[in-house]
């Protein structure tokens, strides 16, 4: 009882603890920012690696995924006369087909075809987690060297792309 005077008395004259509301408004402000560190490092579910250098004939894009709800990936190209693309999933486990929920890696390689700059998107479809478009400015040289500069990530809503029939 003592000490709760104490404490008031130092409070009061200025000497004390600070308020109530200074603290937990800090403490706030230190969660949020350290969300925000996490989210940055991890991600959302979804691995984004970006592979190119200024000199480079290929640039290569990896997506991380899982069977059974993970995301699907999908490229469009607006202009293939520029940049082609191939695909590969890679599987992190040799017995993936024995696994529910297998993890695989989708590698997109782009190449570039003819001089020129074009858009190229990424969709990522998901029953289970988010969906998003990820836009990619893509510059051929003359020596047909590729670059990839991220433009802008787009978040789709799943329930604006679901058709749902009217049940009567």
């Amino acid at each position: 009882m003592a000490a709760d005077r104490k404490a008031l008395a130092q409070h009061q004259n200025g000497n004390g603890p600070e308020p109530m509301k200074q603290t937990r408004k800090r403490g706030i402000i230190l969660l949020l920012i350290g969300g925000i560190v996490m989210f940055g490092l991890f991600g959302c579910g979804s691995k984004n690696t970006l592979q190119t250098a200024p000199a480079e004939t290929e640039a290569t894009l990896d997506f991380a995924s899982f069977d059974g709800g993970g995301p699907e990936f999908s490229v469009s190209v607006e202009d293939p006369q520029i940049v082609a693309y191939t695909r590969v999933r890679s599987y992190h486990d040799a017995n993936h087909e024995e696994l529910d929920g297998a993890g695989f890696t989708e590698r997109f390689t782009f190449t570039g075809q003819q001089p020129g700059t074009t858009a190229i998107t990424v969709s990522a479809r998901s029953p289970l987690g988010d969906n998003e478009d990820r836009i990619y400015r893509a510059e051929v040289d003359k020596a047909l060297h590729i670059r990839l500069t991220l433009q802008k990530t787009v978040a789709k809503d799943a329930a604006a792309q679901t058709e749902i029939e009217p049940v009567f």
